[in-house]
């Protein structure tokens, strides 16, 4: 995740002694330490201090055993409340920050709101159990659920309507209430609505993009879910294009159908999403989706997009060799950059109503077993 900071080389210096021997915890002496000495930011942006390693807009490094509070110099600049500051008009505002007998100064410069600036977010909503964090970042990967984009790039802040149900810390937030809640990601004084829906605990797993357009919950122990299909239904449904389409009882798999697929229309997405569970009863649990059908021949001028979709780098220009199998079919097979699962991208040959042979594309995961 990317943050706006620009620090001075005495302050990071400092900084990283302190952070380093009291991480996540207050020092046991030495001075009150903010983590910038400056903030700019829009009018009608929040920004959040918090202590050290919270996550804050802003980390307050304490001394052992205090809390800190804030004032500040020009109500008509910035407003304080609690812990946040609000920029309320265009100019620069002192917030002094309070640790017992010590203090700190933050200066805060407030700009107008660029009408030109624009944000936007990947996904647009998500569903997730209670206490469950989820995190927004610029960029996808390094465990970011959703992608910021803000044009031209600026820093963002969160804001909630409900902080008693809805954590917020710096890009971070966390459902403390089974609810569905809107959230505010605002940039350079542009903001993007976000719909935070908090469920009951019950699965745990990863939220997996698919061409970066929807969002699939795949669950840690998929050999876990069988006898709460009920809830993983609800959840694969809430959160993606797909409608639950049958039970497999024989291989322990649920399907899906992509909507368009359901209502007669085509789509460049997957048809199916299946978790398999016990498969044959000899292999281990995997996801598998398959693609729509693509005319023989094709899968290797495409299978190069299908890797890149599930979130590995491929170079269009040098991409890698498909392995065969024992029946001659190719196939490409890695683990996943990020995910506890091994990517195995094949095809199936079979005739379709017209009696043209065609490809159906599938891609499976299978978790990674640590012991």
């Amino acid at each position: 995740m990317k943050k706006n900071c620009r620090w001075s080389l005495g302050l990071l210096l400092s900084a990283l002694v302190l952070l380093v021997g009291c991480q996540d915890k207050d020092c046991p002496s030495g001075a009150l330490q903010l983590s910038k000495e400056t903030v700019t930011i829009a009018v009608g942006q929040e920004i959040t201090l918090t202590r050290t390693g919270k996550g804050g807009d802003v980390e307050v490094i304490l001394p052992s055993g205090e809390d800190f509070a804030l004032t500040v110099d020009n109500e008509q600049v910035a407003q304080v409340q609690g812990k946040t500051i609000k920029g309320v008009a265009p100019g620069k505002a002192i917030v002094t920050v309070t640790a017992g007998a010590q203090r700190a100064l933050l200066t805060v410069e407030v700009q107008a709101a660029n009408k030109n600036q624009k944000v936007t977010l990947s996904p647009t909503w998500i569903n997730a159990p209670v206490d469950r964090t989820i995190v927004f970042g610029a960029q996808e990967g390094a465990g970011v659920d959703v992608v910021v984009t803000t044009t031209p790039a600026a820093d963002f802040t969160i804001s909630t309507t409900e902080p008693d149900k809805v954590k917020i810390e710096g890009h971070k937030v966390t459902g403390l209430a089974v609810g569905t809640y809107k959230l505010e990601v605002l940039s350079g004084g542009a903001k993007a609505d976000f719909e935070f829906v908090v469920e009951e605990k019950g699965l745990t797993g990863t939220f997996l993009k698919s061409s970066g357009r929807k969002v699939l919950f795949v669950p840690d122990h998929l050999e876990d879910v069988w006898e709460r299909q009920e809830l993983l239904k609800k959840m694969i449904e809430s959160n993606t294009n797909y409608l639950f389409d049958r039970v497999d009882e024989e291989h322990k798999a649920l399907w899906f159908i992509d909507k368009n697929t359901k209502a007669g229309r085509m789509s460049m997405s997957y048809t199916h999403i299946a978790y398999v569970l016990n498969p044959g009863g000899t292999e281990r649990p995997y996801l598998e989706a398959m693609y729509l059908n693509q005319p023989n021949g094709m899968f290797e001028f495409t299978y190069v997009g299908y890797i890149s979709d599930l979130g590995f780098e491929v170079d269009q220009n040098n991409p890698p060799e498909l392995q065969v199998d024992p029946d001659g079919g190719h196939y490409f097979e890695e683990t996943h950059p990020t995910l506890p699962y091994v990517v195995r991208i094949y095809y199936k040959t079979r005739i379709n109503d017209e009696g043209d042979k065609v490809e159906d594309v599938y891609a499976r995961l299978t978790p990674v077993i640590r012991m």
